[in-house]
């Protein structure tokens, strides 16, 4: 009989760990720099325990379990143990400050709180030496737990606050399910692969690919510590045989920079995955040319996790980020308040439809904007795109990505991609500078090389309309970010005014 049986996200994510119980389903680097691993049965025998230990200490159905663990085993574990146990599984970002941390804990409503820092004052506190010591059966496996259905919440994350207001989103049991066209878009994860993830654990991308989608279908994932330097990367990624590395533009500009030689020496690559952000061409091509592998880039939402990349079954294409994941419920509708999907050709934007097994189930507090976001059945992502003829899509950006200087209705993705194939620039950044009144100038921020003589103004010229060519321009060390490490638009449009 299978002991998670009653758990739908357990049971499907366990499936190859019970068919293969030697085999490695968690390896990370400790402090002394060993390769630690955990194993199939180890990860079933220790999360029952922890489950059963969790019932005993009085959790209550669709509890909300704060789990703030940098350690990656314990994080696994009480993970598992908590859907187990049926609460629901909060991943915390191990370094929030004090302060933002008891802010966070109350509007995700917690009962209590895992993990392996000074505990929270606020609400009960455990750890899993606490849950072990507590622990009444070896195993507990005779233990009946609590059953759970496919809509019952599962875990809840928070979006990453880009817009200036971060939100709890709850995600179901379901949620496994709606995983599979990621798999067969974008990853394309099998039993042989050795993957290695830029994002902790406790981050949505983390906890997605290099937890969920590697356990799932039997790859290994190791995870290294948070303060492990971009240079020393291929050094692990050649000792451990990556076959899969899942990151960000910002890393990869950052392992460029910092170590372009040493990824020649993983021959084992296969494939980098890509999200979080647009990822420009000629960013793509270097890396591209410093692993000798291909980059698939995936866009995606907290709310639905990936839903549009390229993969195995869509090359990647200069300015596309790809196709609709095969298997997705997911159409481009037009702008205008209709449910007709556009044709080759039009503009419109992302729609989630209400019966797509990875969409959210809701948000975990209302806003009064919540009921603009549907369209009859569909949830809509804010994520404008322009349809081409063979099914690919040309990402815009979001909504507030769409900018309109001087009456000309502009793209600044599509500005910053071309901004980006001059020499100079590494990344740039293009919005609407406020100058007072009802008047708006197109600017942008970019990093790179010192702009000297690098010819830009006729560059410029040369390469962009008028109406594209950016009339407020500053040079910067690095684009700013907010907390969760993307570019805040709204607070850099709100520099900007300030600035001479």
């Amino acid at each position: 009989m299978n002991p998670v049986s009653n758990c739908p996200l357990l049971a499907l994510l366990l499936r190859n760990a019970l068919a293969n119980p030697t085999r490695d389903v968690l390896c990370w680097v400790d402090t002394e720099g060993r390769i630690l691993r955990l194993q199939g049965d180890a990860l079933l025998g220790h999360t029952l325990v922890l489950a059963s230990s969790m019932l005993d200490q009085g959790l209550q159905p669709a509890q909300v379990v704060a789990l703030q663990l940098q350690d990656p085993k314990a994080f696994a574990l009480a993970f598992c143990a908590t859907l187990l146990a049926g609460g629901v599984a909060f991943p915390m970002v191990h370094d929030l400050p004090s302060a933002q941390r008891e802010a966070v804990l109350r509007q995700a409503k917690a009962a209590l709180w895992i993990g392996d820092l000074d505990a929270p004052t606020t609400l009960p506190a455990w750890n899993i030496d606490h849950l072990w010591h507590h622990a009444t059966g070896r195993r507990g496996r005779e233990r009946a737990f609590p059953p759970r259905a496919p809509e019952d919440p599962a875990y809840l994350l928070f979006t990453s606050g880009s817009s200036g207001h971060p939100r709890g989103v709850l995600h179901a049991h379901r949620v496994l399910q709606g995983r599979t066209p990621i798999r067969d878009g974008w990853t394309g994860l099998d039993t042989d692969d050795r993957v290695m993830v830029t994002s902790a654990l406790s981050w949505s991308y983390g906890l997605g690919v290099g937890f969920l989608d590697a356990l799932r279908w039997g790859a290994t994932p190791l995870v290294l510590s948070p303060q492990t330097e971009a240079d020393a990367w291929p050094q692990w990624a050649a000792r451990w045989g990556c076959t899969v590395l899942a990151t960000v533009p910002g890393w990869i500009r950052r392992f460029l920079r910092t170590s372009p030689q040493g990824w020649t020496q993983v021959t084992t690559l296969t494939r980098t995955l890509s999200a979080g952000e647009a990822l420009p061409d000629t960013l793509r091509e270097a890396w591209t040319h410093a692993t000798a592998a291909p980059v698939y880039e995936a866009l995606g939402m907290t709310e639905c996790s990936t839903y549009v990349s390229s993969g195995p079954s869509a090359p990647p294409r200069p300015g596309l980020v790809g196709k609709i994941q095969p298997g997705r419920k997911i159409v481009v509708l037009p702008d205008q308040d209709d449910t007709l999907p556009c044709a080759p050709g039009q503009e419109g934007v992302l729609a989630i439809h209400q019966d797509e097994p990875g969409l959210m189930l809701g948000y975990l507090e209302t806003h009064p904007d919540d009921d603009a976001r549907w369209r009859g059945p569909y949830f809509l992502t804010g994520d404008h795109v322009r349809v081409e003829a063979d099914g690919y899509l040309r990402s815009l950006g979001r909504k507030d990505h769409q900018l309109n200087p001087g009456g000309y209705r502009v793209s600044a993705l599509e500005i910053e991609g071309l901004l980006t194939q001059h020499p100079a620039v590494d990344a740039a950044l293009v919005f609407e500078r406020p100058l007072g009144g009802n008047r708006r100038v197109l600017a942008a921020l970019l990093v790179g090389h010192s702009p000297g003589d690098c010819g830009w103004d006729a560059w410029c010229q040369a390469h962009l309309a008028k109406h594209q060519r950016p009339r407020w321009v500053r040079w910067l060390d690095a684009l700013p970010t907010n907390p969760n490490g993307k570019v805040d638009r709204a607070a850099i449009v709100t520099w900007a005014a300030a600035q001479p």
